[in-house]
């Protein structure tokens, strides 16, 4: 095993990042909730977004930039068309409840959009579009974050990472894509420093403009976008979707959320197809079945055991879901120094 890494009850963890939340003043359901979401990201693969999230957002609660008791308010501007004021709510709650609204309004109308403005991080945004997909629709969502990206051929801080996501139903799984427009998201980045690694290049430049392997140097300058322009039109595409649409920050507007001040105002967009009222659902599945299969069944490249497919790793973990989780060993101890720390929970 990795000196680096250590393996844990997932019972466990979920435990601790509930009680932790709860003593924040999170509601059950909540914490509940915000932990399964970063506990999906750790089994996912993407450690950036899983428990070293949770110390910031407990000092974000701490402080009153996020608010853990929200009045979610939501206006209906026609029977499929929803906009949420999530007055400061943790993104995984205000997140989850859109969705959930959005899947009940696509099932009834056929399709059902959502603009979300107020909240906190969302986190790993797979996690909705699964939700989805469990449900037989097709779902696409997107949000924006605090400026973190230069402009194609720029070298100032104006876009966030601004990832998107999309789900739908896959034989006996889902098909889901959760990817940032930014060549590496930033916790990738600050994960790589914290480790003292060095990160690709073409990942991100330094304060002076130069391409940098050093993760150190990457934090002090920017990320790069994916696939040059196109990453960068991306970003764009997502900027508005989640800001100008929903009244939340732009990115050069938006607060980090390591070192943020005043409440967030993260905004998302997600849409929500019925693929049923597109095509017959059982000469759909067996074409997709037959389309995934014929992608899976390509000859690997030297070094590649086999082919995936987007959702693979999802739709292991929720036929088996694992007793115990691997995690960073120095993200552990600062859960467990949090137990230790935090104030007993009230009541």
């Amino acid at each position: 095993m990795d000196a680096d890494r250590i393996t844990v009850s997932r019972a466990d963890a979920q435990r601790l990042a509930v009680t932790l939340l709860r003593r924040a003043g999170v509601p059950r359901e909540d914490a509940e909730t915000t932990a399964e979401s970063l506990l999906l990201a750790e089994m996912s693969g993407m450690p950036s977004h899983g428990l070293m999230r949770l110390k910031p957002t407990l000092e974000r609660l701490g402080t009153g930039e996020i608010n853990p008791r929200p009045d979610i308010r939501c206006e209906r501007t026609a029977a499929n068309i929803l906009r949420y004021d999530a007055d400061g709510a943790l993104g995984q709650v205000a997140g989850t409840r859109a969705m959930r609204e959005c899947i009940a309004a696509a099932l009834q109308e056929g399709s059902a959009f959502a603009a979300v403005r107020r909240a906190f991080h969302f986190g790993a945004i797979g996690f909705y579009t699964g939700m989805a997909a469990d449900k037989g629709l097709l779902a696409f969502m997107c949000t924006n974050s605090s400026p973190q990206m230069a402009p194609w051929g720029g070298m100032d801080k104006a876009l966030g990472t601004n990832p998107f996501a999309l789900a739908f139903p896959a034989g006996d799984g889902s098909f889901s894509l959760d990817i940032s427009t930014a060549a590496a998201a930033r916790g990738k980045i600050r994960l790589a420093a914290r480790e003292g690694r060095e990160i690709p290049a073409g990942w991100a430049m330094d304060e002076n403009g130069r391409d940098t392997t050093d993760a150190g140097a990457a934090m002090r300058g920017t990320v790069l976008p994916m696939a040059g322009h196109k990453g960068y039109g991306m970003a764009m595409a997502v900027d508005y979707l989640s800001a100008a649409l929903t009244g939340a920050d732009f990115s050069y507007e938006a607060s980090n959320m390591f070192e943020g001040s005043g409440q967030a105002n993260t905004g998302c967009f997600m849409a929500v197809l019925d693929p049923d009222r597109f095509a017959p659902k059982e000469t759909r599945e067996r074409r997709v079945k037959r389309w995934l299969d014929r992608i899976r069944s390509s000859r690997p490249r030297p070094g590649c055991d086999s082919v995936r497919v987007p959702g693979d790793t999802r739709n292991r973990l929720k036929a088996h879901p694992p007793r115990k989780i691997t995690l960073l060993r120095d993200t552990w101890e600062e859960v467990l120094e949090l137990e230790q720390s935090a104030r007993p929970m009230e009541e």
